[in-house]
Order: structure tokens, then sequence, then C-alpha cells
């Protein structure tokens, strides 16, 4: 299976993409909470890595994850402008997968690995590593995310933060090394 990623930057409106290819058996999800409970710790234990405070679950920002994720899937419109349009201002990062069991870790861990391309020496946003500088986001308190299926099989997965990270000319504040 292969998970395909994108951020928002709320500055410039632009988008990153990155693929990864992990391996999974069915096409089965968790329930929404426990999804939305894994995508959490994984969020958490990547940000103690780099000084930043936890996030929090912020169930209206499921809820609207939710709906973003059931537009986005059902106008086949998978673009991170339009989950932008949709988010109303707050960061985005999504995923979307071609099959398998939905993991929350193993999404969460597929954005963080765009650290790989960070360059802390000229902090920026850049397409390769904007999902990553949205997990670790200092400045970002807040969480919720939402999954919908998508036609043909797979995942999309909508993860909204507030207040939104990439922020041009504010990522040396935010995204600390590790």
């Amino acid at each position: 299976m292969k998970i395909r990623i994108a951020a928002v930057a709320a500055a410039a409106g632009l988008a990153a993409l990155a693929t990864a290819a992990p391996s999974y058996a069915t096409d089965t999800a968790p329930t929404p909470a426990t999804f939305a409970a894994d995508v959490l710790d994984a969020h958490n234990a990547y940000r103690d890595r780099h000084g930043a405070p936890h996030l929090a679950h912020d169930a209206e920002l499921g809820a609207k994850a939710e709906d973003v994720a059931g537009e986005l899937a059902a106008s086949g419109d998978l673009s991170a402008d339009a989950a932008a349009q949709l988010a109303d201002g707050l960061g985005v990062n999504l995923a979307w997968t071609n099959g398998g069991d939905l993991d929350g870790h193993a999404i969460v861990e597929t954005w963080y690995d765009q650290i790989t391309a960070y360059d802390f020496d000229e902090p920026g946003y850049s397409e390769q590593t904007g999902s990553f500088t949205q997990v670790v986001w200092r400045d970002s308190t807040g969480l919720g995310t939402g999954y919908a299926e998508l036609d043909g099989g797979g995942w999309l997965v909508v993860t909204l933060y507030s207040p939104a990270g990439n922020v041009d000319g504010e990522f040396e504040g935010n995204v600390a090394r590790p």
C-alpha cells in the first residue's frame, strides 16, 4: 500500500506532496475515536523530540476534519488546495492510501519522515517538508482528525491544526531541532 501526503502552508497556500510505501494486510479502519487517539499520540511523541508542547484533541476540529474528508472523498479532489479552501485557515495535513488497514501511527510517521529533507540551518517552507513542519509546529495547540473511505478502496485522512503552522517568517521559532 502506498501512502501519499500533502500539507498546506498557511501563509502561501502551497502544498507539499511526498510518498512512502508501508504494507498492510486488509482494508479496515479503527473506530474514529481510536484513530484520532492514535494520530494524537503519534504527534505528541514526535513533538517531544523537538521540545514542542503536546497538542490537545479538539472535538470541533475533529468534526470539521471528518466533514472535510467526506467532502474531498465525495468530490474526488484530493488536492491540498481543495483541502485548504474547506479548512477555513486551519493547518492541514492530508494522507491517502490505495488500500490496507488505516493506521494513525503510520500516517503520522510518513508526515514526520519529511524531516530528512528539512534544512534546520535555513528554516522555511518547502513542498518536501510541509507535513513534517506542521506536525512539530510549536504554536499549534489543537488537533482534530478524520477519515473517509475512497471510491475504489483506500482511505483519505485529514488532520486539522489550530492555530495553523507553516506560517512564513515563523519557522525558526516553531520548528526546533530534535
